[in-house]
């Protein structure tokens, strides 16, 4: 989503409500059916550099955009 470089296709938009996993993680974790998913990705977009860094150190991936 963010051209971390793994060598696939990744996905534009993200609708985590309706994700299957997601989903499987509320059933399991019923305090995540409070969390709020709009401050939740902007702060997941705000640590994209951060997030990018890490990627790079452990699987050696580039940026794509």
């Amino acid at each position: 989503m963010r051209g971390l470089g793994y060598g696939y296709t990744e996905r534009i938009r993200v609708d985590m409500l309706n994700d299957p996993a997601w989903k499987i993680l509320i059933a399991e974790h019923d305090e995540l059916g409070d969390l709020d998913l709009v401050r939740f990705t902007f702060e997941l977009d705000e640590a994209v550099e951060e997030n990018f860094e890490l990627v790079k150190a452990v699987f050696g991936g580039r940026r794509t955009a």
